[in-house]
């Protein structure tokens, strides 16, 4: 997927997740992507919007295959840095 699609989508996922429309994964797995593109959407939605991502728990992060592990690491120490 384009770069351009990957930051259309994403800022779509934001639009709908403000309005709550239901849980970021809930969002972005509406939109029935490949796991690579799913990935790429969701590390630009947690980049652009880190209060998105701290919402999200850790298990969640743990229990889903769908997530890098190199990005489950950035998120727990991101959380953790923050939560000093």
């Amino acid at each position: 997927m384009a770069q351009y699609e990957i930051r259309i989508i994403a800022n779509a996922c934001i639009t709908r997740y403000d309005v709550a429309e239901g849980s970021i994964d809930e969002i972005v797995d509406r939109y029935n992507l490949s796991v690579e593109d799913r990935d790429a959407v969701l590390n630009y939605i947690f980049q652009k919007r880190p209060d998105i991502g701290q919402s999200v728990s850790e298990y969640s992060l743990r229990g889903s295959s769908k997530i890098e592990p190199h990005f489950i690491f950035f998120f727990l120490i991101y959380s953790h840095a923050n939560s000093i």
